[in-house]
């Protein structure tokens, strides 16, 4: 359930504050020889509450529902 959370809460991120993709391809002499993609995410994780977990224990997989807080401006 820890993990469902963890992916929400960066889920909530994404949406939130945006995501940078980068991406490196390497060829030499013709061949690809590095070839990786990878997210970079840093950002504050914004308020938000717990809506719901839950555990399927047939597949083993958490679900974690977050809802945004927003906090009005003064």
């Amino acid at each position: 359930m820890l993990a469902a959370e963890i992916v929400a809460k960066r889920q909530l991120v994404e949406w939130a504050d945006g995501a940078i993709i980068e991406s490196v391809t390497i060829v030499e002499l013709g061949t690809l020889t590095v070839d990786s993609i990878r997210q970079i995410i840093r950002a504050k994780v914004p308020p938000y509450k717990v809506i719901q977990k839950r555990y399927d224990s047939d597949t083993g997989i958490g679900y974690v529902t977050l809802e945004l807080l927003i906090e009005p401006k003064p």
